[in-house]
């Protein structure tokens, strides 16, 4: 199980950068916060918050995370999730993609057990995967509200060739809503997207095509 690092000094923290509380060595998710008493905290903040979970598991190296989808493109509705892309510098094993799950079980959605919020969904890529862009793209990581049940069941999850990449990325490209490091056009190149959106649109039409044959 990956440790958590130590603490390190610091000045005072905005409400939304709390540092996670920590149980026998492992992440167990961010203090409860609130936006001065007033309400529940702000998708940024929260989303700032899951960044920080990410950032804190032993071993794993977060150059650059950022919003994307309706949080930046359109504005959240009350049913809608924080969608929050993070970048690694390499690949991850078990017991650190196993880290975060747990840490998001406490803080994510009406069944989190440290009292319901707005769920989260997760999408972690690694650079060296989609830079030069390549096909299929592998998604290193992904938390969402419907695979909760299994994941308190104990699944772990694991990297997978994700069709759907490409759209996600260039959505992160049009909102540019940076959480942590430089913004998501000094991270992902557009033009090594166009590829993988085309073979995507390509994926879902075969999709169509079989699901109401002619």
């Amino acid at each position: 199980m990956p440790r958590v690092r130590p603490s390190r000094p610091s000045r005072a923290r905005p409400p939304h950068d709390r540092p996670l509380r920590r149980s026998s060595g492992t992440v167990t998710g961010p203090a409860p916060v609130t936006s001065g008493g007033a309400g529940p905290l702000t998708s940024r903040g929260q989303a700032r918050q899951i960044v920080h979970l990410v950032r804190e598991v032993d071993g794993v190296d977060v150059p650059a995370a950022c919003l994307h989808g309706a949080a930046v493109l359109g504005g959240l509705r009350p049913g809608s999730d924080i969608d929050v892309l993070v970048t690694l510098r390499r690949r991850t094993t078990g017991a650190e993609r196993r880290a975060p799950v747990d840490a998001l079980l406490a803080v994510s959605g009406a069944r989190a057990y440290e009292g319901p919020a707005r769920p989260v969904e997760l999408s972690i890529v690694v650079h060296g995967d989609i830079r030069p862009w390549r096909h299929p793209p592998v998604r290193e990581f992904l938390d969402g509200k419907w695979l909760r049940g299994a994941f308190e069941a104990g699944t772990t999850p694991a990297p997978t060739p994700c069709p759907d990449l490409a759209p996600l990325v260039t959505r992160a490209l049009a909102g540019n809503a940076p959480l942590f490091g430089p913004p998501p056009v000094e991270v992902f190149d557009l033009a090594e997207l166009l590829p993988g959106a085309r073979a995507h649109a390509a994926y879902i039409a075969e999709a169509i095509k079989r699901a109401c044959p002619a």
